[in-house]
This record gives structure tokens, sequence and C-alpha cells, in this order.
């Protein structure tokens, strides 16, 4: 049975482009208000006009997920949240072998580090809500391998790992956690990554604001652990 979602207030992180931007709108349309999230202020504040054209309440924060003052700052000016979209994240493309301590560091601290911060902090707000959820954006790559993927599908595995364990252990306390595995998404990260999946038909971002609305909206006693979305089985993301 589909739920009322209007006038609840979802977090997002990654809010300025790609997926984040798309789902903002989305979630706007349904009468969502959002707290977007981004390192880039003049990013923000394009997806901040497109949802506040559909008339709900917008913040801006300029947060770098890694930083745990930062979030915690963050949430020091938040009253509500219901809903967390855990969406920031970056792709490091290198073999293995020249795959550096740095690459590493800087896919765990963003998809991983990123998540644990802003999830944590978000659980006093959500243990207030009726409707509490948690969605990461996970990738194919959570689990599977791909050459020239060793950084990013560490992180991503991880980040399946983590994602199982906050379901099972915030359940009792009504708060749901899910985890999304699309493949490739047009976005300028994948342009950027892997400029010859560009053509083909891959996801769009406003797919995954289905997606989304999908599991706000039909809060049943069916639980949701993944979600895996392909449109195209060359595009490893």
């Amino acid at each position: 049975m589909r739920m009322e979602i209007r006038g609840r207030t979802a977090l997002i992180t990654g809010a300025g482009a790609g997926i984040g931007k798309a789902v903002a709108v989305r979630l706007a349309e349904l009468g969502v208000n959002l707290l977007l999230c981004g390192r880039g202020r003049e990013k923000l504040e394009k997806t901040k006009e497109l949802c506040e054209e559909k008339g709900v309440h917008v913040e801006l924060f300029v947060v770098d997920v890694r930083r745990e003052e930062q979030i915690r700052q963050m949430f020091g000016g938040i009253s509500q949240v219901d809903y967390v979209i855990n969406n920031a994240g970056v792709v490091i493309s290198a073999p293995f072998e020249e795959t550096t301590t740095e690459m590493m560091d800087l896919a765990y601290e963003t998809n991983i580090r990123g998540v644990f911060l802003v999830s944590k902090y978000a659980l006093p707000f959500l243990r207030e809500s009726e409707c509490p959820t948690i969605i990461n954006m996970g990738s194919v790559v959570s689990v599977q391998g791909y050459v020239d993927q060793c950084a990013y599908a560490a992180s991503k595995h991880a980040l399946m790992g983590m994602t199982k364990v906050m379901a099972k252990e915030l359940a009792p306390e009504n708060i749901r956690v899910h985890i999304l595995c699309p493949g490739g998404i047009m976005t300028d990260m994948l342009k950027e990554v892997r400029p010859e999946l560009a053509d083909g038909p891959v996801i769009l971002p406003e797919d995954i604001g289905d997606i989304m609305e999908f599991l706000l909206t039909h809060r049943t006693n069916a639980v949701i652990d993944e979600i895996h979305v392909h449109r195209s089985s060359k595009a490893p993301f």
C-alpha cells in the first residue's frame, strides 16, 4: 500500500549533480522537504532552485562527508530528518598495481566513512520519525569485481557489508536500511571514467528516482535489503 510522504524531510548527500540532483527533484515533486548536502555551493544552489519550484522547503549544507566536525555542525542546524539518502561517492579507476594508498584512502573515506558519519549522526533524528529510512547508494561493483576497479570495488563491497549490519541492528527500532546496486548511470562521473559507455543504453539518474520513490512510499511488512538495476551488462558501475 502506498504511503503519503508529503511534508517529510529528506537529507541527500552529493545533491549537486547526477543521481543526487535527480532524486532531490523527484522527492520535491512528491512534496518532501529537502536538506541538500555537497561540497560545491554553486551546484547545490542550482538543485535548490529546481526543487523550490515544486513548492517545498530546501536548505543547503556545504560539507565534506569525510569530515566529522563538518557533519556534526550540519546536524546541529537540523530539526527534522525522516529519510537519509547517502549518495555522495567517488569512483577510482586504476589497475591494482597502480592503485596508490591515497586512492584507496579517498575511496574509503568518501564511500564508507562518509556514509558511516552521516548515518550515525542522523540516528537521533530518525528515532523521532514515523517512517525512518536510510538508503545507501551502492553499485553493481558492491557484489562484483571489474578490472581497474580495485579501490572502488573494495569500498563498495564494504558498503554492502556495513549496510547489512545497519539493517539488522536498526530494524528493531523500525529504521529501514536499504542499498541500491545499479549498473552504469548516465552521469558526469560515468562520462569521465568510462566515456565509451556514454552512447550506450545505460541507466538514467531519473530511473534511480523511481526506485527511491517506491522504497519511501511502500513501507509494508516486506523489507527490501538491496536492489540491483541493470540496463547494460557492459557498465561496471
